[in-house]
């Protein structure tokens, strides 16, 4: 009970190491691992735990796989399908063959080793590549391309490392046995996850209105199917949960974002347990020992092996040079290769296996490797492959109405990207009629601020009807994403606490000052908004006064000066020579003229046209 206790604890103050450090979360875990493990300090030691080590590791290793295929965009992945298909088919091949050619010709070992082991080094792992890309904002293509192939690799490497585990434990092992137990796990998998997946995307309807209680059912579900494929077909476990997660990422229901929310923390949890567990039972001597051929081993996995395989599973596709050596060099592995490592290490070295012990400590040596090395220098990768996003070109609109749609229109026009984010579900459907980049979901939801690509993010728009939430969705966001632009709308009926809060922070608010959003948004769904133009002919320190004029029949949108479009906020300072767009409702282009008029005679100048 104090081992357990204390594995928790660790795990938490590794998460908080991570976040305070902005790492993978795998990272601290595993140097805290190795430090409370029997080789230092010997406070936790994975013996202790029996025959309920294995119990625990696959059950954490079906929720991780879960949550990662529920969070997957399947919108994204089918534009990338081709390639994620190449790498997780193909890639795994490849890299299973060039993983296990080195283990067995630079260790000596015995081939059936060689192939477990390249089996686990050719998962790439969603642990680590989403809070890399969370803090790396890259290329909408490489970032689909890395999340799609770690969360859909992940079940099919540990299935066929399983395999080949079951060739290795068998007494007389033939070619059918093992084509038939592949199969078996294959067909198994896909069963109890398909029924699974039914059950929670029709079913969690009928289970009352409360998220909590929909979110505990569709743990047990999950929890369940992977038990009962693991009865009838041991390892096709991971394969139901996978496709569990991957029929529910694809479909829309009542309690989505919560039932995600609640994943990511029991996820969150579940990791920091496993890794704590299983980094503990890493022999120091066993890596000393292997030393700079472990080391040639994991420079040869991530410098040949890798690229190889990505320029082959790339070939014919659309993807630049550039985007290819990226992807070449980011493929960190994570929990789940690490975890299954040492589950088959236990299992291989009670079949007389005395080598199985190196398939871990090499596959750690990876995992180490890519997250303490590779990982920090990814940013400045990055960069130098021109696949860092600018930021200052992208724009994220929080509600998906009628309004952000209008003003989307002109920003893209002007060569941003645009990209929307609303719990309302119907808004999404409208405006996926016209925008490619739309997602369901909460903006204080950091999965779904993932998914919106909220990590290449230069100006946030919270324009929902909710002040109070308006405000928290910008902290969040400059918290979590360090969004460095983030603007609200300030209501006509405002609290005055909210408008002294935004005066007196950093938040911009958005059209000059208070609007009414309901109004407008209702202008420009019945179509009744047109937009006109009016130039400066003298600098304008700001344009509230005459929006507080104008704000019943029309609105500043935004300004352009020179080659660049940008939104108008409270604050915002135009020189002379800008071009000014309004929003105006339909009775309202002539009183706009005579307003704007009488506002420039006021700063000594100006013209519509």
């Amino acid at each position: 009970m104090q081992t357990a206790a204390l594995i928790i604890l660790l795990g938490v103050a590794g998460l908080v190491l991570a976040e305070y450090l902005r790492v993978p979360s795998i990272a601290p875990l595993m140097v805290l691992g190795i430090l409370a493990g029997p080789d230092v300090i010997g406070l936790v030691n994975p013996g202790d735990f029996g025959a309920f080590l294995p119990v625990i590791v696959k059950l954490g290793v079906a929720i991780i796989i879960f949550e990662g295929a529920l969070t997957l965009s399947v919108a994204r992945l089918k534009a990338h399908l081709k390639i994620v298909r190449n790498l997780v088919a193909f890639g795994l091949i490849l890299t299973l063959a060039g993983g296990a050619a080195l283990f067995t010709l630079v260790l000596g070992a015995d081939p059936l080793l060689g192939l477990v082991f390249g089996a686990l080094v050719a998962i790439t792992g969603p642990t680590v590549v989403q809070p890399l890309l969370r803090r790396v904002p890259v290329s909408e293509a490489v970032s689909g391309i890395l999340r799609g192939e770690a969360i859909l690799i992940e079940p099919a490497g540990v299935l066929l490392a399983a395999l080949i585990y079951e060739i290795a434990a068998a007494t007389s092992p033939t070619a059918g046995g093992a084509i038939a137990f592949f199969l078996q796990g294959i067909g198994v998998g896909c069963g109890f996850g398909l029924a699974a997946g039914l059950i929670l995307r029709y079913g969690l309807r009928y289970v009352g209105t409360r998220d909590n209680i929909k979110n505990l059912v569709a743990l047990a579900v999950v929890l369940g199917a992977f038990g009962g494929a693991e009865t009838l077909a041991p390892d096709s476990g991971v394969l139901s949960v996978a496709l569990a997660g991957l029929m529910l990422s694809g479909s829309e229901f009542a309690g989505k974002a919560s039932l995600k929310q609640f994943k990511g923390q029991i996820t969150l949890l579940t990791i920091a347990v496993v890794f704590i567990l299983v980094s503990a039972g890493i022999s120091l001597d066993s890596v000393v020992l292997i030393g700079w051929r472990g080391v040639l081993i994991v420079a040869a996995l991530l410098f040949v092996v890798r690229p190889v395989s990505v320029f082959l599973c790339t070939i014919g596709s659309r993807l630049s040079a550039k985007e290819k050596i990226f992807l070449a060099g980011v493929a960190p592995r994570g929990i789940v290769s690490g975890s299954v490592a040492s589950l088959f290490a236990i299992q291989l070295a009670g079949r007389g296996y005395a080598e199985a012990e190196t398939v871990v400590t090499v596959v750690f040596m990876a995992i180490g490797a890519t997250v303490l090395v590779i990982a920090p220098l990814t940013k400045h990768f990055a960069r130098a492959t021109d696949v860092y996003l600018n930021r200052s070109r992208s724009v994220l609109f929080v509600g998906a109405h009628a309004l952000s749609r209008l003003i989307a229109r002109r920003i893209m026009a002007a060569g941003y990207r645009t990209t929307f984010i609303d719990t309302y579900y119907a808004h999404c459907m409208v405006t996926r009629r016209e925008f490619e980049h739309v997602v369901h979901g909460s903006a204080l939801d950091e999965e779904a601020l993932v998914d919106a690509g909220a990590a290449g993010t230069g100006l946030l728009l919270a324009f929902t009807e909710n002040d109070e939430t308006n405000i928290l969705i910008t902290q969040f966001a400059r918290r979590e994403f360090q969004i460095p632009v983030r603007a609200v709308i300030l209501q006509v009926g405002a609290d005055d606490s909210i408008a002294k809060h935004v005066a007196e922070s950093d938040i911009k608010v958005a059209f000059g000052g208070r609007m009414n959003l309901a109004e407008w948004i209702g202008a420009a769904e019945r179509d009744e908004i047109s937009v006109v133009r009016f130039a400066t002919e003298r600098d304008i320190r700001t344009l509230e006064p005459l929006v507080e004029k104008i704000r019943d029949f029309a609105l500043p949108l935004c300004y352009e000066e020179g080659d660049f479009l940008n939104p108008v906020f409270r604050t915002s300072r135009l020189r002379s020579g800008a071009t000014i767009q309004f929003v105006v409702k339909r009775a309202g282009p002539g009183r706009l003229e005579e307003e704007f008029k009488r506002f420039c005679a006021e700063l000594g100048g100006g013209e519509g046209r």
